[in-house]
């Protein structure tokens, strides 16, 4: 239980502190506790074990002038499979500046986490789940032209995965094969011919470079990308907002087994604000992802989500969400399709406080000569929240 009281003393003293920086500070955030039950632990497809499950969570966000700062912690803590506890945090900073003309933004983050074992590329027979530590950072500068804003943007991330042992039979198990830094430039045109709708326009260009190449890996994962998509953005009445793009994408790899793939690329966000106690959201993405799977470059995730908010009134209110994601890995003969649905009813008892009972449903179905053990798994929570 030393992770639960670390994560809410953290993130605690440090909204406390947050004010004493300088008088034109504000601050904001977030402290929840909760506790849940699992109906599969180990997300097994088989011989599934039950487990309550305690976590706390807090985030906050610092902004002064031109610049923001922000953290969180979390962490969780199983009755029974111990191993499959975990404590996350991340730190980071953005500011935004105007030069005359132009504007300039850039920020970082660093977060050492535990990756999801949901995911389709996660380990699920390691005694823990898989530690990863990340590094990112941008940098961006955007002016106009007439009635075209030109904007450029850099980003630079890394990833580092830490090595386990197997669950079972305690053999050592290499996750360095993973580690690896991107790179990721992007120009952008945008026209607006009126206030409510903005055309853009937008090429990029990706480097990928794995800090193991063989013999010290299976694959030679470094490649090289490049995408060009058109989309819209629109405010259609002061209830409907949304944007939408489209496009093309393309990578190339040093693996010479790997043959180059292209597909296309779809980003599409809509809310909808109903009256003033209803809300929906839809979401929908297709774009290429790093995969872990052997013989294959990379896949192509499309994943569509829904969501619904309202309130009953200003004390009681229920969200529900689900959630859909096709995995396509390529080049190999493997399929996962990822299923995630739930719901929740929260009571604020204070402006700033309130209580939630929730209910998540995930489940993983694989097909293929390559697939992975499926799972199916319910939880059950409830949960206390203090804004501030």
């Amino acid at each position: 239980m030393k992770k639960l009281a670390t994560a809410a003393a953290v993130t605690v003293l440090v909204m406390a502190a947050a004010p004493a920086f300088a008088e034109d500070v504000t601050t904001s955030g977030s402290v929840t506790a909760w506790v849940a039950g699992t109906d599969n632990a180990l997300l097994q497809p088989s011989n599934e074990q039950d487990d309550t499950i305690w976590g706390v969570k807090g985030n906050f966000k610092l902004s002064s002038g031109p610049v923001d700062f922000h953290g969180a912690a979390a962490a969780t803590e199983f009755s029974d499979f111990n191993d499959e506890s975990t404590f996350d945090w991340d730190l980071g900073a953005d500011a935004a500046f105007d030069t005359g003309g132009a504007k300039l933004t850039f920020g970082g983050d660093y977060a050492d986490g535990s990756e999801d074992r949901h995911s389709v590329t996660a380990r699920r027979d390691t005694r823990h789940p898989t530690n990863v530590a990340t590094v990112t950072a941008y940098g961006g500068l955007a002016g106009r032209m007439g009635d075209v804003e030109i904007s450029g943007r850099v980003d630079y991330a890394t990833a580092d995965y830490d090595d386990d042992r197997h669950r079972i039979f305690l053999t050592h198990i290499d996750q360095d094969y993973r580690d690896r830094s991107t790179w990721n430039e992007s120009i952008r045109a945008t026209f607006s011919p009126d206030a409510a709708v903005s055309w853009f326009g937008e090429i990029s260009a990706t480097q990928v470079d794995y800090d193991q190449k063989p013999p010290f890996a299976l694959h030679n994962r470094d490649s090289d990308g490049w995408s060009a998509v058109v989309g819209v953005k629109v405010d259609m009445t002061d209830e409907l907002t949304g944007m939408a793009s489209i496009g093309w994408t393309g990578r190339s790899f040093d693996e010479p087994g790997f043959d180059d793939e292209d597909d296309v690329t779809v980003h599409a966000a809509f809310d909808w604000t109903v009256d003033s106690n209803t809300h929906v959201a839809l979401m929908g993405t297709r774009e290429f992802r790093e995969t872990t799977q052997a013989f294959s470059p990379i896949y192509v995730s499309t994943t569509v989500r829904a969501q619904f908010d309202h309130s009953f009134s200003a004390q009681w209110s229920i969200s529900a969400y689900a959630q859909q994601e096709w995995a396509d890995h390529r080049q190999v003969d493997r399929d996962d399709e990822v299923s995630q649905l739930g719901a929740s009813l929260t009571y604020d008892f204070l402006e700033n406080a309130g209580v939630s009972v929730t209910w998540d449903h995930a489940q993983l179905n694989s097909d293929g000569f390559f697939a992975v053990p499926e799972y199916d798994e319910n939880r059950w929570g409830a949960a206390v929240s203090v804004r501030f």
